[in-house]
């Protein structure tokens, strides 16, 4: 039996590329709940722009991995304890991304479906030289 509650998501994401920064933060109905195995979801669907996207958090013992989008879709795995290579989609293929979690505080009271995650990672892609030598 899978045990599910109604709860409201609040995020708020602060983005840094190089010396550019951008932020945004949403509000959205979402569901929590446990499978039979145990593993806690969350789930929601975010709307920007006029794109509606689904989003699961899987929470772990020492991991948080996001889903995010149907086609493609990406996944990003946020480990406590060391990098996590992704495969990231985009229009010419899959890029390899290293995840370094550098802040991860998931501060969770399943019981009352209340809580707040304090998540902090930088994403890294080892440049491939391409071309040919005669």
């Amino acid at each position: 039996m899978v045990e599910t509650r109604a709860v409201r998501v609040k995020l708020a994401t602060k983005l840094h590329v190089g010396d550019e920064h951008d932020q945004y933060s949403f509000e959205e109905p979402g569901q929590l709940a446990q499978l039979q195995n145990g593993r806690w979801y969350l789930r929601y669907t975010e709307h920007q722009n006029g794109v509606a996207s689904p989003v699961q958090f899987r929470f772990d013992d020492e991991q948080i991995v996001l889903t995010r989008g149907k086609n493609p879709q990406t996944t990003l795995i946020f480990d406590a304890h060391q990098p996590a290579t992704v495969q990231y989609p985009t229009a010419y293929g899959k890029l390899n991304l290293e995840v370094k979690t550098t802040t991860y505080a998931p501060l969770i009271d399943w019981t009352h479906a209340i809580g707040k995650v304090n998540l902090a990672y930088e994403l890294h892609h080892q440049a491939t030289a391409w071309g040919s030598t005669s």
